[in-house]
């Protein structure tokens, strides 16, 4: 970051208005805030947090790590504090959209979320709507369970594709924990993501989506099946292949590619 986003023009002039501080996480004994990264819940590295003069996070970065991208992010937490205003002031739209924004962040349990819910006096048909997006955001449901759950639920459209963008994510993400140094499961992901892709569910997350393709292309280079290989080789490198740091780890796929179109065609020689 520091060669990339951090020492870019843009950056500095942006940052003068903002407050700036970065935590290096070590093992030093009697480092200065050593439980910073867990009491912020913080899962990798680097990480962007924007937050409160109080020291509430307001909003993770999840956007491009470039000065427009955290500009963005910034904008977003400059929104919620003008929703604090709203909620304050008794406005129940801005009350439901900023509890959920603290279930996301974790800053809610379960039980806290659906005590302020009823708080709200709702009618029912938007109450089962907000349970539904408390009780996955918290982990009451699993991602496939909340996608079953989805197709029977009435909501608006683009309150539906964020619902389905954030359960793909999640759905990605749990799959790739396991996956992340083990090539069986990585292999596994990849069946099971090929399966979701039938579904229409693509996730859109920065990491998530060639997360997904990865593990595609390792279970299309398993089941020695070009045709997939081809597809999502041809994904990612729409995707990312400009960038010229990326350029011998796409070589180096495309003759992965050559190899199986290569052996799958021995294979049907055989059968032939």
């Amino acid at each position: 970051m520091e060669a990339a986003a951090l020492s870019d023009e843009k950056f500095t002039a942006w940052s003068k208005g903002c407050v700036l501080y970065c935590h290096i996480t070590s093992k030093v004994k009697d480092a200065p805030h050593a439980a910073l990264p867990g009491e912020k819940d913080v899962a990798g590295f680097p990480t962007f947090l924007v937050l409160d003069a109080a020291g509430e996070v307001l909003v993770r970065h999840d956007g491009e790590r470039s000065p427009d991208g955290f500009a963005k992010t910034v904008a977003r937490a400059q929104e919620i504090v003008e929703r604090r205003k709203k909620a304050a002031g008794g406005d129940v739209e801005a009350r439901i959209a900023l509890l959920l924004q603290r279930v996301r962040l974790k800053q809610r349990t379960l039980e806290e979320a659906m005590k302020e819910l009823d708080s709200l006096k709702l009618a029912d048909a938007r109450l089962k709507e907000l349970t539904f997006v408390v009780s996955f955001e918290l982990g009451a449901l699993t991602p496939d369970d909340a996608w079953t759950q989805l197709k029977a639920l009435e909501v608006a459209a683009d309150q539906r594709k964020e619902l389905e963008a954030r359960i793909n994510n999640l759905a990605v993400m749990e799959a790739c924990k396991a996956a992340a140094r083990d090539v069986k499961e990585r292999v596994a992901a990849g069946r099971k993501f090929l399966a979701m892709k039938k579904d229409g569910r693509i996730p859109t997350g920065n990491l998530e989506f060639p997360a997904f393709w990865r593990c595609i292309l390792a279970y299309a280079e398993d089941a020695v099946d070009p045709a997939v290989y081809e597809e999502g080789l041809g994904i990612l490198e729409e995707k990312y292949g400009g960038k010229p740091s990326a350029k011998s780890s796409f070589d180096a796929m495309k003759e992965t590619l050559k190899r199986l179109k290569e052996a799958k065609g021995k294979t049907e020689r055989k059968e032939y």
